[in-house]
């Protein structure tokens, strides 16, 4: 997996869901588990994440 638990990334707009910034929390099931400033937690595949700086969220 390219991001470690701890890291921030920021995902790409995927149909109706919202962009966003947060923390990686785990992994389930080959996606990253994510959890923003608002402490909501999202699922998303790599390929919908890069890097952000924490400063972003």
């Amino acid at each position: 997996m390219k991001y470690a638990k701890g890291e921030w990334v920021q995902s790409a707009r995927v149909g109706n869901a919202p962009k966003f910034v947060g923390q990686v929390m785990g992994h389930s099931q080959g996606q990253y588990i994510i959890r923003d400033a608002d402490r909501v937690r999202w699922l998303r595949f790599e390929e919908e994440l890069s890097p952000a700086p924490k400063k972003a969220a």
